[in-house]
């Protein structure tokens, strides 16, 4: 791996510790947040290991992500739609002007980021 890599997955699990740290009921921004950005970082980590660049915006790594795991098996397939949902918990929870209770989406991320991150930290030990 190189270092970018693993800085990308230092990152991810930095922001893993956080989401995991928070409570999804009355810390749902936070919580998803934290969650997004581990699942982003892990996620760019994959795209400059296995394609040695990676897009400088979200909606770039979200939709590259998606593509290189659609030619994969299921676990990586359903990564890319769990980053997506994440992506559009994040947009929900950053712009929507008066969100509804954040806290199912803070408790799927939370949920589904420690599982998203092993996918892609094992993606990348794959690639070296």
């Amino acid at each position: 791996m190189t270092g970018e890599v693993e800085l990308r997955l230092a990152r991810a699990n930095a922001f893993l510790r956080q989401a995991m740290a928070h409570d999804p009921l009355s810390e749902a921004e936070s919580v998803i947040d934290a969650g997004y950005y581990a699942m982003f970082h892990a996620a760019s980590a994959v795209l400059l290991a296995l394609t040695d660049s990676a897009p400088k915006t979200h909606s770039g790594v979200v939709g590259q992500f998606g593509l290189l795991v659609s030619r994969l098996r299921d676990s990586e397939r359903q990564a890319g739609k769990s980053l997506n949902r994440a992506l559009d918990d994040r947009l929900v929870s950053h712009y929507d002007p008066d969100p509804e209770d954040l806290s199912p989406r803070a408790a799927r991320i939370r949920a589904e980021a420690p599982g998203f991150v092993s996918i892609c930290e094992r993606l990348c030990r794959g690639s070296s």
